[in-house]
């Protein structure tokens, strides 16, 4: 499978304008049933995961939830609960974390649905 490299600082210029709305969803959302399975996802981390990949986009290789959304999905009370919870994905290689315009975004490493699976109608 094809992994987008990191956006350079001038795609990610070119990228903000599509922050406001969700990017090629078509309504779904896929996620690989392999996360529930996974023994180094605990607690909220297997939720996170199955919502991040969930809401990737192909297009832009991306993950776009809103912290809002994963607030609400995870019923915490605070940002910092749900940082925490990225952060551990992060150091476990699962995602990598950047922002651009202070819109967090997410590169997915593992557990993509993969291109033509998503696309199947």
């Amino acid at each position: 499978m094809n992994m987008r490299q990191e956006f350079t600082e001038e795609q990610k210029k070119l990228l903000t304008p599509i922050l406001d709305y969700e990017v090629d969803t078509k309504g779904k959302m896929s996620y690989d049933n392999r996360i529930w399975d996974d023994k180094l996802l605990v607690g909220k981390e297997k939720m996170v995961m199955m919502f991040l990949t969930g809401n990737y986009s192909y297009q832009y290789g991306v993950s776009f939830i809103t912290m809002d959304n994963l607030k609400y999905i995870l019923e915490c009370n605070t940002e910092g609960e749900v940082r925490n919870c990225l952060n551990k994905l992060e150091r476990k290689g699962y995602i990598k974390q950047d922002k651009v315009l202070d819109r967090d975004i997410f590169y997915i490493k593992r557990y993509i649905v993969p291109e033509e699976v998503y696309y199947q109608e």
